[in-house]
Parts: C-alpha cells; sequence; structure tokens
C-alpha cells in the first residue's frame, strides 16, 4: 500500500472502508463512474496560472489562493484540493 503524503492525508476516509469495483453490485443503478473533478464539485474551482500550476503540481504551499477549500486546476486538468 502506497502512503499519502502529509498534505493529502485523508480526514474520515482510510482505506480499509474502501471497495474493491469487483466487489460492487453491478444490479445496482449508480450509473456511470464519476471522474475525481466531478466528485469534488461541490468544493469551489480554481484556474491556476502558469506558476501556480507548477507549484501545485509539486504540492507546495499557494499563498496566491484566498483563504478556503479549492479544487486547483492547471493545464487543462484538476491538480489538488487546497
Amino acid at each position: 500500500m502506497v502512503g499519502l503524503r502529509t498534505r493529502s492525508a485523508p480526514r474520515g476516509f482510510v482505506a480499509p472502508l474502501a471497495a474493491a469495483l469487483r466487489d460492487v453490485d453491478p444490479d445496482l443503478p449508480l450509473g456511470p463512474p464519476l471522474t475525481l473533478d466531478e466528485a469534488l464539485a461541490f468544493i469551489p474551482a480554481r484556474e491556476l496560472g502558469e506558476t501556480d500550476t507548477r507549484l501545485a503540481s509539486n504540492g507546495n504551499e499557494l499563498r496566491s489562493l484566498p483563504a478556503g477549500r479549492f479544487r486547483v486546476h492547471g493545464g487543462g486538468r484538476l491538480l489538488a484540493v487546497y
């Protein structure tokens, strides 16, 4: 099992609570799986510039963000949640 970096450690979710896809009942009307970005759509999003995209891609602090929790996008993809 791969450990998570401290900054991205889960709060309340741990791997033993996860279910393998093979264990999910295929007859449940769940619909198509969501992308991570779709699943996190309740968190406001910010598009980053080139410099902050590089910082976020390496797990660095982003001082340009206002207070609060944000999904950050750069280069056309979800990079992180801050």
